[in-house]
């Protein structure tokens, strides 16, 4: 009767049952984080960006191709070395006393492929937000400004060329060292980054369901095992 006991504790204490289910969420957690590292890491954010000289007034970027079939933005950005020429650049923006850079970029875009015009505007351009019109605007930070002057609407793997006109002259600009970038909406960005960060969350959920399972098993199967060296002392009797 106590040998049978014993069989009993002693399949209890088996790992190979355990052993597949810490198994089973600890691959859960890695192909889940797996998955949320290839979302926020396959989209190309920023398909092209260059410099610009002053040499010219025209500029036409390397050929380029988008990841998704999503809106694009087209911007100069700035470096501000002075910080009081925070928000120079932005139509709707602040200007402050010392800022006396032309924040109304006057500048026209457009856009090939295949040697075709597909799609082009201007910096001062007004579009509708909520049923009303306003500059395009941008963004800033502390040393960093980003002026939009249009968008168009990608198609993955379509090959571009952007060119951008300035129809003023651009060399109060140069000192802030201005960059043409084509980067993909805010919104939609921030949208992917948001399903990334779900599946990461998921995944370390799952990790510390799988250090529970260890730590339950492993206590478990000691008071089995207690129990073990209790029949079999009471056996030696």
């Amino acid at each position: 009767m106590k040998s049978l006991a014993l069989s009993k504790i002693l399949s209890k204490v088996n790992p190979v049952h355990w052993t597949r289910k810490i198994l089973l969420t600890l691959l859960t957690s890695v192909a889940l984080w797996v998955i949320g590292i290839s979302i926020s890491a396959i989209p190309n954010w920023e398909p092209t960006r260059f410099a610009i000289d002053s040499n010219s007034n025209v500029f036409r970027s390397p050929e380029f191709s988008v990841d998704l079939n999503d809106l694009y933005k087209i911007g100069i950005e700035f470096n501000l070395s002075n910080g009081d020429k925070v928000d120079c650049f932005l139509e709707d923006g602040i200007e402050s006393e010392n800022c006396h850079l032309n924040h109304h970029l006057n500048a026209e875009w457009i856009l090939y492929s295949d040697g075709y015009e597909i799609n082009h505007g201007f910096s001062r351009d007004k579009v509708k937000l909520g049923g009303n019109t306003m500059g395009q605007g941008g963004w800033s930070g502390r040393n960093l400004e980003f002026r939009n002057i249009g968008e168009f609407r990608g198609a993955r793997n379509n090959k571009y060329i952007l060119e951008v006109r300035f129809l003023d002259n651009i060399a109060e600009i140069m000192p802030t060292k201005p960059k043409v970038v084509v980067a993909m909406n805010y919104w939609s960005r921030i949208g992917y980054m948001d399903l990334a960060g779900i599946f990461e969350l998921l995944s370390f959920i799952m990790f510390a369901v799988t250090i529970f399972l260890i730590i339950n098993r492993v206590w478990h199967n000691r008071g089995e095992l207690k129990k073990v060296d209790s029949i079999a002392g009471k056996q030696a009797h």
